[in-house]
């Protein structure tokens, strides 16, 4: 859960609940909606060329021990990743893109791009897992941003903008207690409204998926997650046990919304054989991705095609491809052009059934975890069946083997673009964050000069120029699908169980807000300030 470390650029640190609650943006993005909110701040503005980016800070806000939040915090926040780069989160992109951030008045920061950066605003803002926090300069000026846990609750630490203060952390549980109203700014300026919600628990997922739903059944948790966690068996049957339970769609397959982390098998390129696109095209066409979804899903989900998400406003960036994926069949079943591929790799298939070159199986052993229970196995076992040598296990240091590129396969996914153009879906993989070793963005260790020119140029273009990232997409794409970094398995649903009993108004397609939940999401304040009290059931 992260209790103890509450920096979000700690070098331990991955994105949790407890620093979703806490950290307050600039602006929120919602996907389904297409559209930022304003936030910590009220406008912004670009220069001519991309250069310069200036917003208008809210008045009034302040931090839980009375500080002022103002342009300090932010040029504090932003100067000093690009000071550090690769050492902290995000500070790559930042340092990549950002020369400075000045303050011309207290309620004014003015962003200094080292390049035209029109996509600055939108990569910053609150959206799903990614988006930048802003820290409190006068806590973590002089501290070393890599160690630092910013948690002492006699200081009254980690501080916040928001509404909830951290008033116990253990790994047990970690409580929020919801501040006085007039302690927030939102409530007190009639901005937002004021939570219903005046305790949020958080526990650890002891025993499972399986102890979660008993608890669910039994009325003793409000949801549990993350949204891959309840198997669609599990929600099925969890749910004819207690009529207050469902899901984001209600109680409607698939049991959750569209989430932008497209599923995926991960490879390792840069190590052999799967450095070999042949036999990464192999695993793509060996795999019955139908077959997985009925056995693992029970029918209740839809195959992916491109690496992402199949929101409104990237539908004209996958017709603009459809000729290339005519070609470039990332969804196929089909085992005969795997074979045709492997053996042009100089592979046959040995006396076990399995393809073999110079006495070595192609040996997948996919690693994954929670939120891949159900498919892992299936898919290990398709690929089987076709002659990959493939194992499925979901070891404990999942994210750190990942990180580090310890692995050949894995079944997991990414974010990237929710709206706009693909760009942020392409950033996953640049050769850059291959080769210096930030394996938490390009996990594939994929590299490829001329997909990386396309990509930088893509950069500098302005979401208003459709016609151009247009034209780059396709550019990037022809690369990109031939070499096939990895292989598309099925679009993702976020799809934790909800108990209505104490709370209902929880985010839904029914009311329009399926995309402001998930409770490793940047949004997840957005659906706690919307719940209603029933008064129990």
């Amino acid at each position: 859960m992260g209790y103890g470390i509450h920096n979000p650029y700690s070098t331990s640190a991955g994105e949790t609940v407890a620093r979703v609650l806490i950290r307050e943006p600039l602006y929120y993005f919602s996907a389904f909606e297409n559209k930022h909110i304003p936030w910590l701040a009220t406008d912004n503005e670009y220069n001519a060329d991309y250069t310069k980016l200036t917003y208008k800070l809210r008045d009034g806000v302040t931090w839980s021990d009375g500080e002022v939040f103002n342009c300090d915090d932010v040029a504090y926040t932003y100067n000093t990743l690009s000071e550090l780069g690769a050492k902290v989160r995000w500070g790559i992109d930042t340092q990549k893109f950002v020369k400075n951030v000045d303050c011309p008045d207290p309620l004014t920061a003015v962003f200094n791009f080292k390049r035209p950066a029109p996509k600055w605003h939108h990569f910053i803002s609150y959206k799903f897992d990614i988006g930048i926090h802003i820290v409190p300069e006068h806590v973590y000026s002089g501290k070393d941003w890599t160690e630092f846990r910013d948690f002492d609750l006699d200081k009254g630490w980690p501080l916040s903008t928001g509404p909830w203060r951290v008033v116990e952390a253990s790994p047990e549980q970690i409580i929020f207690d919801r501040a006085d109203s007039s302690d927030w700014w939102a409530s007190r300026q009639g901005y937002w409204k004021y939570p219903q919600v005046e305790r949020f628990i958080m526990l650890p997922l002891v025993g499972g998926a399986t102890q979660a739903a008993q608890s669910l059944v039994k009325n003793e948790i409000d949801t549990a997650g993350p949204g891959g966690l309840l198997s669609v068996p599990l929600h099925e049957e969890i749910q004819s046990q207690n009529s207050e339970i469902v899901t984001h769609n209600l109680r409607e397959k698939p049991y959750g919304f569209l989430n932008w982390y497209t599923a995926t098998i991960e490879i390792n390129n840069s190590v052999a054989p799967f450095d070999d696109k042949n036999v990464r095209w192999a695993i793509s066409l060996s795999l019955d991705r139908q077959k997985m979804i009925d056995v693992a899903f029970k029918g209740a989900g839809s195959i992916s095609r491109v690496p992402w998400p199949a929101f409104a406003g990237l539908a004209p960036f996958t017709e603009a491809i459809e000729p290339l994926l005519a070609k470039y069949r990332t969804d196929a079943y089909d085992p005969a052009e795997a074979a045709s591929r492997l053996k042009e790799s100089g592979y046959a298939k040995n006396d076990d059934g399995m393809w073999e070159k110079g006495g070595e199986t192609i040996q997948c052993e996919i690693i994954g975890y929670s939120s891949f229970a159900a498919q892992g196995p299936v898919i290990a076992e398709l690929l089987r069946n076709e002659g990959i040598d493939a194992t499925f296990s979901m070891p404990p240091d999942f994210g750190t083997r990942r990180a580090t590129g310890d692995y050949t396969c894995a079944t997991a996914g990414h974010g990237g673009s929710v709206g706009d153009d693909p760009f942020f879906t392409f950033r996953l993989y640049l050769s850059q964050f291959s080769e210096d070793g930030s394996g938490e963005v390009n996990v594939y260790r994929y590299a490829n000069k001329d997909f990386d020119a396309v990509i930088e140029e893509m950069a500098g273009v302005p979401n208003t120029n459709q016609d151009e990232l247009k034209r780059l997409t396709v550019k990037a794409m022809e690369i990109w699908l031939d070499e096939l970094p990895d292989a598309q398995l099925h679009d993702f649903y976020q799809a934790p169980a909800i108990n209505t009993c104490y709370w209902e108004n929880w985010p839904s397609y029914a009311n329009g807000r399926q995309g402001m939940s998930g409770t490793g999401h940047l949004t997840y304040n957005l659906a706690l300030y919307e719940l209603e009290s029933t008064g129990g059931c």
